[in-house]
């Protein structure tokens, strides 16, 4: 298996007589099909290179993207990976945390309820934060 990729043009399209949307079921289904749910504490551990202690990481984390480790969070926009995800937190709502272009992190959001409120209440308020100083600093 190879990972290549390429700009989708209209012109590219027109060529190879596909739509907007049969070029994104073939792209998502290319991408599904080399798709990797990995508990984060395994994510860890290859990091630190040994194993961890079952209460020092938490399993109710997922790290999703492709076997190439490689634009994979687009899967999170897969029906196949978010009814995978459902599954595993056992029909439960799931929070998406875009990580970075190659994943992003998929938590059980009943369990992190309360510090996703918190990290998108500092999130809007440094983002507020940030556009003031820059309307300042462009009006004035």
């Amino acid at each position: 298996n190879t990972l290549a990729s390429c700009l989708v043009t209209k012109h590219l399209l027109e060529r190879y007589d596909l739509s907007e949307d049969e070029a994104f079921e073939y792209a998502m289904r290319n991408n599904e099909d080399s798709s990797e749910i990995v508990p984060i504490r395994k994510v860890v551990e290859d990091l630190v290179g040994h194993e961890m202690p079952e209460e020092e990481c938490e399993q109710a984390m997922y790290v999703v993207s492709n076997a190439y480790c490689s634009k994979g969070a687009s899967l999170m926009f897969s029906k196949k990976i978010q009814s995978e995800l459902l599954e595993i937190f056992g029909r439960q709502s799931v929070a998406v945390l875009p990580s970075s272009v190659d994943e992003f992190i998929a938590v059980n959001a009943e369990l992190y309820s309360s510090f996703l409120t918190k990290l998108f209440r500092q999130s809007f308020l440094f983002l507020i934060s940030v556009n003031s100083k820059l309307l300042t600093s462009i009006g004035g």
